[in-house]
């Protein structure tokens, strides 16, 4: 593995010598937005509800860290930053969707774990004179059970609800779908760094690249 910070001093060095370029806080900003202008997946990576604003500083943080010297190396940290952007997303809708999943796993274990345990679910049909035999007995009764004597629910736990909802997040399409699309960026992140060091390699340290036509 080439070491990229010793490319990067190197680069930097002979590219000093040429020029010291901006001095001016203006100038500084100016020059560290030239690679932005040339994104490919900038406008594209964006979706209608995300912030584009953020994906570029997302964008400009990864040029500021790998320095890229070519159009070539730029459109490889572009993609790369695209990826984990993408990432990222997917991390959000996983978080989104296990939530619903939780609520919906509580709802279920409070009606189990709560059941009125002389209920049997049996659906029999009961005569109807027993019926109003046994709501003439309860009135005469006086319903003498009170709000404050029935038991009170208890809740299901925490560790209980999240199991529950993991199992059923693992038997959805949406689960199959994410472990497809992280082996997939896990791939692509690993191409990334094996191409960004084979164009260093081919440079050599003490490259110096073309300034970049602006538009």
């Amino acid at each position: 593995m080439i070491d990229i910070t010793t490319l990067r001093a190197a680069a930097s060095r002979a590219n000093g010598a040429l020029s010291h370029g901006p001095v001016t806080a203006e100038g500084k900003h100016r020059s560290s937005q030239n690679a932005l202008k040339h994104g490919l997946y900038a406008k594209t990576t964006v979706l209608w509800y995300e912030s584009q604003e953020e994906f570029d500083h997302f964008l400009q943080a990864f040029l500021d860290h790998y320095q890229p010297r070519t159009q070539a190396e730029a459109i490889l940290v572009e993609r790369e930053a695209a990826s984990l952007w993408r990432q990222s997303r997917l991390d959000r809708a996983e978080g989104l969707v296990l939530k619903d999943l939780y609520n919906e796993a509580f709802r279920t274990l409070n009606l189990l774990k709560n059941a009125d345990p002389d209920d049997d679910g049996d659906d029999d049909e009961y005569d109807d004179d027993y019926d109003d035999d046994e709501d003439t007995a309860e009135e005469d009764a006086g319903e003498e059970d009170t709000e404050s004597d029935r038991p009170q629910p208890i809740p299901p736990s925490h560790d209980d609800t999240l199991a529950r909802a993991w199992r059923h997040f693992a038997e959805t399409d949406f689960s199959q779908y994410l472990r497809r699309e992280r082996q997939e960026i896990e791939r692509a992140h690993r191409r990334f760094h094996e191409q960004i060091a084979e164009a260093r390699t081919h440079h050599g340290p003490g490259f110096v690249s073309q300034p970049h036509q602006t538009t």
